[in-house]
């Protein structure tokens, strides 16, 4: 089977299941890793019709309520509530609710941890290409930021061109959100060095 197909294949199955493992995916259509991989690469950067969730399955975005256009991330005049996924949203709600129930209107004092993280060297990456192709590069690199920010239930309080600004520790309480905002971090970082990979992969076959 071509790999066009297996892609076809494969979205048509996330999207009637809302939600596939990827062992079930290797099972499905005889995947080695490598294969996983880069089905995974179609899916979530290029088609932008997955989201990853914690490293185990893949859930079709509308079902994550995402925006209807797969492939084009959050702008910064986006609320954060349209790219915050629903269990954390959840999570958020209910946090909200116990500071009022015990009288807390105002919120409360807390020390949290910020992270800000930005694709360097962006301008010089997308010079000379018109919008839509520099989006094509720049927005599936932004949803890899956010994915390692939620793996870690961290909120994405803000995405900007190039680059999102996160919290951890607020709204969602964690007491080690200094050590969950480092790995979302360096998940980032492994995340983007296998994406210039893939991308630079794209770039030879094509040439």
């Amino acid at each position: 089977m071509k790999f066009s197909e297996i892609v076809k294949q494969a979205s048509t199955l996330l999207q009637d299941k809302g939600q596939v493992s990827y062992r079930m995916l290797k099972r499905e259509f005889n995947l080695d890793d490598e294969e996983l991989e880069d089905l995974k690469a179609e899916l979530i950067e290029i088609d932008g019709l997955a989201v990853d969730k914690d490293g185990k399955m893949l859930v079709w975005r509308r079902a994550e309520g995402t925006s209807s256009s797969p492939s084009s991330a959050p702008s910064p005049s986006q609320p954060p509530a349209s790219y915050t996924p629903p269990h954390l949203a959840e999570r958020i709600r209910a946090e909200q609710a116990a500071l009022e129930a015990r009288g807390a209107t105002d919120g409360e004092r807390k020390t949290i941890t910020a992270l800000f993280a930005d694709l360097k060297g962006s301008t010089a990456l997308i010079e000379g290409l018109d919008p839509e192709e520099a989006r094509a590069i720049i927005d599936p690199a932004l949803q890899l930021m956010m994915d390692a920010v939620h793996r870690y239930e961290g909120y994405v309080a803000q995405a900007l061109g190039d680059g999102i600004f996160a919290l951890f520790g607020a709204p969602i309480a964690h007491e080690d959100h200094p050590q969950r905002a480092l790995y979302a971090a360096l998940r980032m970082q492994d995340e983007m060095r296998r994406y210039a990979e893939r991308c630079e992969q794209r770039v030879i076959r094509h040439c």
